[in-house]
């Protein structure tokens, strides 16, 4: 009876402490389970992005400006300003991770031509142009964001890597990507790889909550650096 006991006693202890831990060394081997100090859960919004390794000069050419307001309405936002907030974030991420960023304007009283904005980044000798452009619809229901770009591979990649990125923070609907129609945007008819994305439906109450959120702004600028440091390190 006395050995019983001590066999169960064994048992038990196998059972609670040993197998547990030898379970844990299975799985996880030597390698390090990340843990996380300050109580905030670990996401991919607060994991620091990578610094590129090209320093390229990236163009930011936010549309619209002085005469050309873009849409307006008594509720909302000019779309010149909003399209200047968003690309100035997108800037300032994009300047965090190592590139060297320029614009096309930097305040909501410039007008600028096509070709005024072309000759702005070559003068800078930008390496990509990153245009920002907002959408409107009359039906207010209408919303999501789309991507156009040269028929280039490392574009095309980028437009993948961005609608990923976007996607991976709920932002909106992906209306598609599209290489073939380039040239009927004039900021992606130059020599200069280039990329524009139609951020959202300005006439939408979801897309317009989120793009004139200031903390939400980061988000998706941190979306789009992290997009651009993927596919154009």
């Amino acid at each position: 009876m006395k050995k019983a006991v001590i066999y169960l006693c064994i048992a038990i202890f196998l059972a609670l402490v040993i197998q547990p831990n030898l379970n844990v060394s299975l799985r996880y081997g030597s390698s390090r389970v990340p843990t996380n100090t300050n109580g905030t859960p670990t996401t991919n919004e607060n994991i620091d992005i990578k610094k590129c390794k090209s320093k390229a000069t990236i163009c930011i050419d936010p549309t619209y400006g002085g005469d050309d307001a873009g849409y307006t309405s008594d509720d909302t936002t000019p779309e010149k300003e909003l399209v200047l907030d968003l690309s100035q974030a997108i800037g300032s991420q994009l300047s965090n991770a190592g590139y060297k960023v320029v614009y096309t304007r930097e305040d909501n009283d410039t007008t600028l031509s096509d070709s005024e904005r072309l000759e702005i980044a070559e003068k800078n000798d930008a390496d990509y142009i990153l245009s920002i452009s907002l959408n409107h619809d009359s039906n207010p229901f209408v919303k999501g964001y789309s991507i156009f770009t040269q028929n280039d591979d490392q574009m095309i990649e980028l437009a993948g890597d961005l609608s990923d990125e976007l996607n991976s923070i709920s932002y909106s609907q992906f209306l598609g990507a599209d290489s073939d129609h380039y040239d009927n945007f004039a900021i992606l008819d130059s020599s200069t790889p280039a990329i524009l994305i139609d951020l959202g439906y300005i006439t939408n109450a979801d897309d317009y909550k989120k793009m004139t959120d200031e903390s939400y702004q980061q988000t998706i600028a941190k979306a789009i650096t992290k997009a651009f440091v993927k596919a154009v390190n």
